[in-house]
């Protein structure tokens, strides 16, 4: 069986080749297929290894259902422009397509924080295992196979959205019946050049995806129910490891704050939240 391997790429001339080297070893595909949005030279780095270049200046969540649209196998991957997929990929994610009613199967993936903040890593992972025994769903789209016809189904959702895009296909294709079948092996590296500046934005432009989405209400009640799912996480992780980590928590609470700002549009709030981070950290944003 091959598949059609998708990625979603912005200005990722650093990563791009040893991310599809990587594809190239360890998953059986039929096409690698980049939806690309760059200004540098990662489209022309990429057609040299033979991918398709398809150009499209769209939010992510557009850019999903154009992953969606351009591949053509019953199911697909779609692997994020800076992740490095382990040799074990295949042979951990394969097993759950033959179930009938699976939709999306996710792998757990290291990163940088490994090295820079351990226990921040062991937190994503407790999470990431307890929201899919609560929920039952993806919580993230950067290592996926996922039925292209589900994801297909999932446009409507997907308009003007630029992060959070992973929990909203994965609550859409729960709605439609089928199943989320998480692999807590670890299958791949998500690298990061600056990994703690990259979840402060992620956190604020969840939030300003959010505000867009539903408006300034609805977001705050999302912000609300954002503010509790951190208390019960942490609470739980503190449970599960006997030791509370005073920095864990200030990072998480100023990664909540993030999440607030981009909810108010709030420029001022984000720069003065990244510079308390900063100085958690004691370093300065490359």
């Amino acid at each position: 069986m091959k598949i059609d391997v998708t990625i979603a790429t912005k200005n990722n001339q650093d990563t791009i080749e040893k991310v599809i080297r990587a594809i190239q070893c360890h998953i059986p595909y039929n096409r690698i297929i980049l939806v690309d949005d760059s200004t540098d030279n990662t489209p022309e780095l990429a057609a040299d290894l033979g991918a398709e270049i398809y150009h499209c200046a769209a939010r992510l969540g557009e850019k999903r259902i154009v992953q969606a649209k351009l591949a053509e196998t019953e199911w697909m991957a779609c692997i994020d422009s800076d992740v490095f997929v382990y040799p074990n990929w295949w042979e951990m994610m394969s097993p759950g397509i033959s179930e009938a009613r699976t939709g999306i199967i996710n792998g757990y993936l290291d990163s940088d924080f490994i090295y820079i903040f351990p226990v921040y890593e062991n937190y994503t992972k407790y999470c990431a295992r307890l929201r899919s025994r609560l929920t039952r769903r993806i919580g993230c789209m950067s290592s996926v196979l996922v039925k292209r016809e589900l994801l297909l189904r999932c446009a409507g959702h997907l308009q003007g959205v630029h992060a959070g895009e992973d929990t909203i296909i994965g609550r859409a294709i729960k709605d439609m019946g089928f199943s989320y079948i998480p692999v807590r092996t670890p299958i791949g590296f998500h690298w990061h050049k600056d990994p703690i500046a990259h979840h402060m934005m992620a956190y604020y432009r969840a939030g300003a995806s959010a505000r867009g989405r539903c408006g300034m209400m609805r977001g705050s009640f999302l912000a609300f129910k954002a503010a509790a799912l951190h208390v019960l996480q942490l609470f739980g992780f503190f449970l599960n490891t006997r030791k509370i980590d005073v920095k864990l928590t200030k990072f998480i609470f100023n990664l909540y704050l993030l999440y607030c700002s981009g909810i108010a549009h709030s420029e001022c709030s984000r720069i003065r939240i990244r510079k308390k981070i900063s100085q958690l950290f004691d370093y300065h944003e490359s």
